[in-house]
């Protein structure tokens, strides 16, 4: 809500002046920072860069974010179908898999998907 108040606030009578008022952190405080220059239409492209500028670094920081979430996201389904398959013959005879039968398994898998 401060952020709100502080931009109309700015809109209206401290950019004028060469005054810009920003919320602190949380909104624990309010910051006042005087601009260079007295001229408006240089205050605005100066405002107008610095919000590019955290635009990109938010864009920047979000498409990171989201090349960490996929890293450690299994998309091999085929892999998890095999695996599922083994746990569900497992679970109908109700002991352990041998090494043949799980490849069994594997291939019939394997075979089913280059038909597909």
């Amino acid at each position: 809500m401060l952020s709100v108040v502080c931009r109309a606030e700015n809109n209206r009578y401290y950019l004028k002046r060469g005054v810009e008022i920003r919320p602190g952190y949380l909104a624990r405080w309010v910051e006042f920072n005087v601009l260079d220059s007295t001229d408006q239409r240089a205050i605005i492209r100066q405002l107008n860069s610095r919000h590019e500028q955290a635009s990109k670094e938010t864009q920047k920081n979000a498409e990171i974010d989201h090349q960490k979430y996929f890293e450690g996201v299994n998309r091999d389904f085929n892999q998890q179908a095999i695996e599922l398959r083994i746990q569900i013959e497992e679970a109908k005879l109700q002991r352990p898999l041998t090494n043949e039968e799980k490849q069994e398994i594997v291939s019939a898998q394997l075979r089913s998907k280059a038909r597909a």
